[in-house]
């Protein structure tokens, strides 16, 4: 066991070891003012977020769709479809890049951000409807019809039976297309137009030249935010876990 755990922790030092010098370089001041005096990289880093956010909100809503889709269709439907579900996640993203963008020269459609939009969610919709697909499959159908029971219409079912169970996969969905839409690149540059250019485009633009210390300071920023958010979200997963094992659990009576 000592063999394994020592084993175990020189692969999380070689894995971590970068991002901890990378984070030391990037909190200097020097690096920090480089970064706040880019105004072309910080304009590439709000384009990138506004991106994914919306990327990530379309993805997990029509994944959301089609899970639900998913799960009252018949099973040969559900298996003819499935494989168009999983193509995406095994082609390489050049192949698919390439294949986005010949299709849009192809119909004459201008680059730009519609065409980088439509390019994102393409590849991020598989994985939120995999993952909104995994959670429907497990849905507690009783609270369905209690809420019916209850007089609750089309609305109140959603908020009240559905809705809650599918919160913490539809975040978890959401966040899995926000990343991936945030640190594409392949498909980025090929189907963004002549005047978009995105965060990691831009980067790699600044690379070629050299490594600046900026690029320190903005690697240090983001992994940092990165954390706090994962961290965040699994604290809030936790204590609603915990308040609904709570809540479920029998109430003593009293007489």
């Amino acid at each position: 066991m000592t063999l394994l755990y020592g084993f175990s922790a020189l692969i999380f030092v070689v894995l971590w070891a970068p991002l901890l010098v990378v984070v030391e370089r990037g909190f200097q001041s020097s690096a920090m003012l480089a970064l706040w005096t880019r105004d072309d990289l910080l304009w590439s880093t709000l384009q990138s977020v506004g991106l994914a956010t919306l990327v990530g909100l379309v993805s997990s809503s029509v994944g959301t769709i089609t899970a639900l889709g998913f799960r009252g269709s018949r099973p040969q439907l559900r298996s003819g479809i499935e494989p168009f579900l999983t193509l995406p996640l095994v082609l390489p993203e050049i192949a698919l890049g390439l294949s986005y963008m010949i299709g849009f020269v192809q119909i004459h459609w201008p680059l730009g951000w519609t065409t980088l939009f439509m390019a994102h969610f393409a590849f991020t919709y598989v994985y939120a409807a995999l993952i909104m697909r995994a959670r429907v499959e497990s849905l507690d159908v009783s609270l369905f019809d209690a809420a019916r029971d209850l007089g609750s219409g089309s609305w109140g079912l959603f908020r009240h039976a559905l809705w809650p169970q599918i919160l913490p996969a539809f975040l978890a969905a959401f966040l899995s297309c926000f990343a991936l839409s945030f640190d594409d690149f392949l498909i980025s540059f090929f189907n963004k137009g002549v005047d978009q250019s995105t965060l990691p485009i831009q980067i790699y633009s600044m690379m070629k030249i050299r490594l600046r210390e900026e690029i320190y300071a903005l690697s240090s920023v983001l992994f940092c935010l990165s954390f706090f958010v994962v961290l965040g979200t699994q604290a809030w997963l936790r204590s609603k876990q915990k308040s609904q094992a709570q809540s479920s659990q029998p109430q003593p009576s009293w007489r």
